[in-house]
Formats: structure tokens, C-alpha cells, sequence
């Protein structure tokens, strides 16, 4: 969703349109590896803009490649929150 509204922003402003600025996309994952234990990796993208005025997207992030219960427990509640906005309580 976050990229949808920064790709929204790159457009309006192509039109000549001024528009809010949007959230830059970010993302956290805590990819299971076992039932009681998770990755964290973590990703954010930044608009950048050369000299041609031509926008490129610049990628970073970091990992955590130790699995661990809290990890597990932070993708749960996740989960919870996600299924819940999608579905109700």
C-alpha cells in the first residue's frame, strides 16, 4: 500500500499536481524457521532524484539472521493485527 501512495505522489507531481507528501515504503518480515523461532529482516526504500531529474529507487535494510523466540512472537502479533484489519475481530 505504502508504494502505491509514492508511486500516486511520483505521478501527481508529473501532471503538475501538488499532492501530501506520502510515507516512504518500509518493511519488517519475521520469516518463521521453526515453530517457535523467526528471521527479522528489515527493508526501506528512499526516492532519490539525479541530476536529469530522472527518480530512481534506492533500496536498504538489515537482517537479523539469529533466530529467536521474540522474533516469533513479534510475527504473531503481526499476523493477529493484519488478519484483524482484513477480517474483523
Amino acid at each position: 500500500m505504502d508504494s502505491a501512495r509514492v508511486a500516486a505522489q511520483s505521478i501527481a507531481g508529473d501532471l503538475g499536481v501538488s499532492a501530501p507528501g506520502a510515507a516512504l515504503p518500509a518493511n519488517v518480515c519475521y520469516p518463521m524457521v521453526a515453530p517457535d523461532r523467526a528471521l527479522h529482516i528489515e527493508t526501506h526504500w528512499a526516492l532519490e532524484q539525479d541530476a536529469t531529474g530522472a527518480v530512481h529507487v534506492r533500496v536498504s535494510g538489515r537482517h537479523d539472521d539469529r533466530a529467536r523466540a521474540s522474533y516469533a512472537r513479534l510475527r504473531r502479533e503481526w499476523e493477529t493485527r493484519t488478519l484483524s484489519t482484513l477480517f474483523g475481530p
